[in-house]
């Protein structure tokens, strides 16, 4: 391939090319235009098929197989997406009334604790309306319980019997954003049951050894032994970072982080499971067990993780691409950041094709898609600093720290450009010193990340070593919150902007895969004429 040859390549046709040879991606992309169309019923199928039409017309010469193939994959997100909008008739939501009912049913997600009350998903399958009224149904429901010191909250797996107030969701809108009906509705959740006194609920029986019950226990004793042995400030900020717990967190502190757009730092998303998918094949390097039992334990302890952090969409993105790519390693294939995060969508779609509209998941898949779509940049930058550490012991150092701050820096930036519109649309609010912030805080929260697994392993067996390791983490934690203190209290830190419109949503992001592609190919004429990366110019699927 010459410098000339990749010039003349048209960024339209870079697109297409990259299609055939990853047929994965655009699948997963129809799919999920069908799962978002689905909501218009019969006249987003007509739409779809319009596109469709325009798409065949300007990629006429892909092959006739690709083209059927994407539009089964079209038809099938459409027809997940409508039965996911269905209600069965005996859903509990079916009942909903004024009055006081009674529902039994077993709890299916960690309780979450928020003053004085908790709240926990709960698979229902039987209703009390009145006495002798007595019903089956099906679904889930929201539960709200009070908290009595006397009576433990019950656990993942748990079935009980609890009399309340059935009423659907609160309607709480953003203009522009979901509301959380719909939130919920994601979720097959359509109910809300309101209990008002701790009598008037009551075990059944107690749920036995399960995979939510075991991320249920590690969520919770994470967050026990981090205040036992940190202060109640730093063991509420550190709970928000592991785990995502931010219960007992200082709503300014939490306010702080959005405005600066560090918020992902609480949201246990692609940095957290990263940092702990490293020190788990460390370990298992370090007990010396053959690759494949490392990586395979690597991946279960993940899922394990995610779900003990909320198995929220960022979250379960991540582990996902992560176990997607071990999963590669052991089957010796090359992973491709873009197929495995077409995958991870695809996965998720398919189990919930209404987190199509979560804005959890358009975050967390649009940032990490701007990142990869911005990477050759990055590469290109490792490149040269590799290539100038290669000069003296002294050009090494400083080219280390270069390359670390740029390649930290184009991170951060491309973090910001995929998750600027979408701030916009949802909480009105654009970040402009979020880069920065970035750079002074996340290669910190990494440190405190390792710390804090360190500091759960050590204080399962001795509080006291727990408490001595809280003592030298605390500072990082402290540097954290007056950093993003600091940076939030900038003049021009944040401002309060309209909701741009899903029209330059789509335009905004058409726009930057089309500078990523032009970008891409600078960057490759920048490494032939320099005699750089010609292991990075691949011809065919197995681009790394």
């Amino acid at each position: 391939m010459t410098v000339e040859s990749i010039g003349a390549i048209h960024p339209l046709q870079s697109f297409v090319t990259k299609c055939r040879e990853r047929p994965l991606i655009s699948m997963c992309l129809f799919f999920a235009v069908g799962c978002a169309l689905a909501r218009l019923g019969l006249m987003g199928f007509v739409i779809a098929c319009l596109v469709a039409s325009l798409v065949i017309f300007v990629t006429r010469n892909f092959r006739s197989q690709s083209l059927l193939l994407a539009a089964g994959f079209f038809v099938v997100g459409w027809l997940r997406g409508t039965s996911a909008e269905l209600v069965a008739n005996d859903d509990v939501s079916k009942y909903i009334n004024p009055g006081n009912v009674t529902i039994e049913g077993q709890i299916v997600s960690n309780p979450a604790e928020r003053e004085g009350s908790a709240s926990a998903i709960v698979q229902v399958y039987r209703i009390l309306l009145k006495p002798g009224d007595e019903r089956h149904c099906s679904g889930f429901a929201t539960i709200n319980l009070p908290l009595s010191k006397q009576i433990i909250f019950p656990g993942f797996g748990d079935r009980l019997k609890a009399r309340g107030t059935l009423a659907a969701p609160t309607e709480l809108r953003f203009d522009g954003g979901v509301d959380s009906q719909e939130r919920l509705a994601v979720r097959d959740i359509h109910a809300v049951l309101h209990v008002k006194r701790s009598t008037s609920w009551s075990y059944i029986s107690a749920g036995g050894i399960s995979f939510g019950r075991v991320s249920g226990w590690l969520r919770n004793t994470m967050v026990n032994v981090f205040h036992r042995s940190f202060l109640p400030g730093r063991a509420a900020l550190l709970s928000g970072i592991v785990v995502g717990s931010r219960q007992e967190m200082n709503p300014k502190l939490e306010e702080a982080f959005q405005a600066t757009g560090t918020i992902h730092i609480l949201a246990t998303a692609g940095l957290h499971t990263g940092v702990v998918a490293g020190v788990l094949i460390w370990l298992a390097t370090k007990l010396r067990l053959k690759r494949q039992h490392g990586r395979i334990l690597a991946i279960l302890c993940l899922w394990v993780f995610a779900f003990a952090a909320g198995g929220r969409p960022a979250v379960l993105r991540a582990v996902l691409m992560i176990t997607i790519y071990l999963g590669s390693e052991l089957l010796s294939r090359q992973p491709d950041g873009m197929t495995t995060l077409a995958t991870a969508a695809f996965a998720e779609l398919a189990f919930a094709p209404g987190l199509v509209f979560d804005p959890g998941f358009q975050l967390s898949f649009a940032t990490v898609w701007t990142i990869l779509t911005f990477s050759p940049l990055m590469k290109l930058v490792a490149e040269i600093g590799h290539k100038q550490a290669e000069k003296g012991r002294l050009q090494k150092l400083g080219a280390m720290a270069l390359v670390f701050f740029s390649e930290a820096a184009l991170l951060s930036l491309a973090a910001q450009i995929g998750s600027m519109p979408l701030t916009a649309q949802y909480f009105h609010e654009l970040s402009f010193i979020g880069v920065f912030a970035n750079l002074a805080v996340v290669p910190v929260v990494s440190l405190v990340m390792i710390a804090a697994l360190l500091i759960w392993i050590v204080g399962l067996v001795l509080p006291v070593g727990a408490a001595v390791l809280a003592f030298i983490t605390s500072p990082l934690l402290k540097y954290i919150e007056s950093a993003v203190i600091w940076f939030a209290s900038l003049p021009g830190a944040s401002v309060n902007v309209v909701s741009p419109g899903w029209s330059f949503i789509a335009f905004y992001f058409v726009c930057v895969g089309f500078t990523g592609a032009w970008l891409k190919q600078k960057v490759e004429q920048y490494q032939l004429e320099n005699g750089m990366g010609l292991f990075a110019l691949p011809t065919g699927p197995d681009e790394p």
